[in-house]
Formats: structure tokens, sequence, C-alpha cells
């Protein structure tokens, strides 16, 4: 759902609604780490904004998946948080969430309800006090912060084209004072899900508790049509290219041995040394996140059974899981 090229509304949330961006020094971390990942094409962002315990963002996906992208991301600032408050454990509630929307219906629509997120919940009054909330892409489009990594040429041809003659900043804050305290739930939920059951609408009475099996959509059922046919397309190239494939898994397992000094063959037998175990959590991960097996493919290459798997991707990451994960995506030189 992550290819290159394609939008998504993502959210991330604290854990008991911890304040994780009320101090300045904490949003200048988030927002470091984000200019980082843009510069280094991971991603691009069209739209953001830190709320006190959660994170509004609306990107565009660069050239690794937007789940190693975020794992950077949020990984990386948890162990930052935890070290200058010298607290231990989860700092982010479970997966981050993702929608994929279509760019052509959705996408101006989503800017406005990202950046007007800081009026609708009271923590400023009106617009003018909207303005001088720093840590958003609001106050970079309106040229009171100044945010480099941030993209707005979308948004600028978008209004530029619309009326000329006329500032494009301009309209864009009309756009915004259009529908200002509007809350639709489909823009933090997605209008469609797509599961084991196929493309259904959702609504409130659906549970969207497990993340594992749903794709979260924002448009229309043709947009979702589409995703599923590229989609499909491609798991067929994949499936056609599997010595491609193998080259990665060996990469990935030579890597696992170098940092944790546990071979293959441990990795894909049943000792339950707690050093065994730890990596093979760790490629099991990897294999299904980083490579792109499915779960049953990944638990038969490491000999466990597909709930091994599935008990294992819900757990934490490890920071060694990190620097692995960062080494194998490494660039060819």
């Amino acid at each position: 759902m992550d290819e290159p090229g394609s939008f998504h509304h993502v959210i991330t949330r604290a854990v008991d609604g911890k304040k994780i961006f009320a101090e300045e020094s904490d949003q200048r971390d988030f927002i470091k780490r984000l200019s980082k990942l843009v510069s280094e094409d991971c991603l691009g962002i069209h739209a953001w904004v830190l709320m006190s315990n959660h994170a509004h963002l609306l990107v565009e996906v660069g050239r690794t998946t937007l789940s190693r992208t975020m794992q950077r991301l949020l990984s990386g600032f948890a162990m930052s948080y935890n070290r200058r408050e010298k607290r231990k454990g989860h700092l982010f509630q479970a997966r981050f969430r993702s929608i994929l929307i279509d760019k052509d219906s959705y996408f101006l629509e989503l800017i406005r309800y990202i950046h007007l997120n800081p009026l609708r919940a009271g923590i400023v009054s009106d617009f003018s006090d909207l303005a001088r909330y720093s840590p958003s892409g609001h106050s970079h489009i309106i040229g009171i912060e100044n945010y480099p990594w941030q993209s707005t040429d979308l948004i600028r041809e978008t209004f530029e084209s619309s009326v000329s003659g006329i500032d494009w900043r301009r309209k864009y804050l009309e756009f915004l004072g259009d529908n200002p305290i509007a809350c639709n739930k489909e823009y933090e939920h997605g209008s469609l899900l797509l599961s084991k059951n196929g493309i259904v609408k959702y609504d409130n009475n659906i549970d969207d508790s497990n993340e594992r099996f749903k794709t979260r959509i924002l448009g229309s059922k043709s947009f979702a049509k589409q995703f599923c046919r590229s989609r499909t397309e491609n798991r067929c190239r994949l499936s056609r290219n599997r010595s491609v494939q193998h080259d990665m898994i060996e990469n990935l397992i030579s890597v696992i041995a170098t940092k944790t000094g546990v071979t293959e063959k441990k990795l894909r037998g049943n000792s339950s040394v707690r050093r065994i175990t730890s990596a093979r959590k760790i490629a099991g991960r990897l294999l299904v996140n980083s490579i792109g097996l499915s779960q049953a493919d990944a638990a038969r290459y490491l000999g466990i059974s597909p709930g091994n798997i599935s008990r294992y991707i819900k757990e934490d990451k490890s920071y060694l899981e990190l620097v692995i994960d960062m080494e194998i995506s490494k660039p060819d030189s």
C-alpha cells in the first residue's frame, strides 16, 4: 500500500495521552528527524501538525517503505525522549495509523483538516493565533516559520491555477476559513477498509482494532479497486523475481549474524536460548516488514509457526533491530 508516490494520512499517538510534544525541545527533536528523512528522499511532507500528545502527517512515500520510514522516525524519537526524561517503556500507542488517500479528491481536504487541528482542539482561539502555532506546516505555508524540507509545490500549483492574479497564500487561507471546525471521522479512519472480506465501507460499528488485516483507504470504491489491482500486479512481479528476494533474505541474515553472532542454522532451529530467540524475533519481523514476505512464508523460512510470527510483529522493535533495518536499507553504492 505504500509504493513510491502514494499519499497517506499518518497519525501517531502517545501512550496514555502523554504530552510528548508539550516542550519546544521535544518538538524540535521530532522536526529535525522529519527533516532528515525528507533530505534522504524517504518521504515528502505536504502538511503536518504536532499536538501535545499526537501528530498528524500528510506524507508522500519516497524511496523506502512507509513502515520502515516511520519505524526510524518513531523509534529514534522514542529513544531520545526516554533518555531525556529518564524513562523506559513504550512511548507511542501500538503501530501508527496510516490511511491511503486518493490525492485527486482529498489532498486539499486533508491539508485543511490537519492544519486546523489546533483550532478545533481549542489550543488556539482564532486564525491569528493559528498562524503563530509554530509546530505546524500552516505556519510555514504563510511564511511565519521556515521549514525548508516541507513541500508546498502542490498546494501552490493548485491555488495559483484556480484564480490568476491573486496570491496563492490568500486563496489557501480562504479555503481554510470555508469550513474551519468540521471534523470528518473518515479523515482519521478512512472511508473504506480492505480486509479478508474484500472492500467494505467503514462505519462506527466496525471493530477496526485489528490493524494487521486491513488497509484503510480514503477515496472512492473505484480508487480502492485500482489499488487492489496495482497491489496484485506488484506481487506478481515479485513472484517472478525470486532471485532478488532470495538475495535480500541472504543479506538480511548475514547482517543479523554479524550483529548478533547467531548463525542462520541457529535462527532456523528451535533453540530457546534468549539471545537466539531475540535474534529470531528480529529476523521474523524484518522478513515481513522489510523484505515483504508473508507471515506464512517467514514462518516456513524460520521453521516456526505463523502464530509465532504474528506475536513477534506485535512486540516492540529493539534498537538493534533499527540498526539492522538501516543497514539492509542502504542504497547500492
